[in-house]
């Protein structure tokens, strides 16, 4: 059990004490490099999976190229509907013009003109 009490320097840090090196026993020096080398182990196997995806299809974080074909697919649908939804409300909220009342009104009006003239 660690007595992290025992192991807060509680004095000045601009003393002398402070600026020397942490002395540690045995135990503890083994135990200080096992960790480190498992740091050493997870940094080498994390940069290994990150260059193994470096140039390869991927799809909002999916890698498309480890799926059957029939899910790649069915992301592929599923991105261009979602992309297509947001294109097309954003087309709609700022390209479409919205007809006013009056003008459907002399609309219809014309229609009926136009059908009692022939």
């Amino acid at each position: 059990m660690i007595d992290w009490e025992d192991l807060r320097y509680k004095g000045d840090p601009a003393d002398a004490e402070a600026s020397r090196p942490v002395e540690m026993t045995q135990e503890e020096s083994i135990m200080s490099n096992d960790v480190e080398e498992l740091s050493e182990d997870m940094r080498r196997e994390n940069d290994l999976a990150v260059r193994k995806t470096l140039g390869k299809t991927s799809l909002a974080f999916i890698d498309l190229e480890n799926m059957s074909m029939g899910l790649q697919l069915f992301f592929l649908v599923t991105a261009v509907g979602i992309f297509s939804a947001i294109g097309m409300f954003f087309y709609n909220a700022l390209f479409k013009k919205e007809v006013s009342a009056a003008e459907l009104h002399k609309e219809k009006v014309m229609v009926r003109r136009s059908k009692k003239n022939e």
